[in-house]
């Protein structure tokens, strides 16, 4: 599968029967830190249930503008470079590759 391919979709699949996972995809050629940050935080707050102004600061999990940094560093076309940490309940990881991944355990 192609980078393009992993770009392009965005799928909300329970990945086993505890865990709601979703995946999206950001644009690491803009403004990394604020695509990502955003990204996370609109689909937490979807994820679950809460006003995206009630949730704590995302730097309270994971410092953005390292985090963005990573991301959009020049990376080997043969190796994704994947972050991984909590927020909110939720497991979230970030791939170079372009995509974002929220896992929240089932009620």
């Amino acid at each position: 599968m192609s980078n393009e391919m992993i770009r392009s979709e965005s799928k909300s699949t329970p990945s086993d029967d505890s865990l709601n996972q979703t995946t999206i995809p950001f644009d690491e050629t803009g403004d990394p830190e604020s695509d990502i940050v955003l990204s996370i935080v609109e689909h937490v707050a979807d994820l679950t249930d809460a006003n995206v102004m009630e949730l704590p600061p995302l730097y309270d999990s994971v410092n953005p503008g390292a985090l963005a940094d990573l991301m959009s560093s020049p990376q080997s076309s043969d190796v994704a470079v994947d972050v991984s940490f909590r927020y909110q309940g939720c497991r979230i990881t970030v791939s170079s590759i372009g995509a974002v991944t929220i896992e929240q355990p089932l009620q």
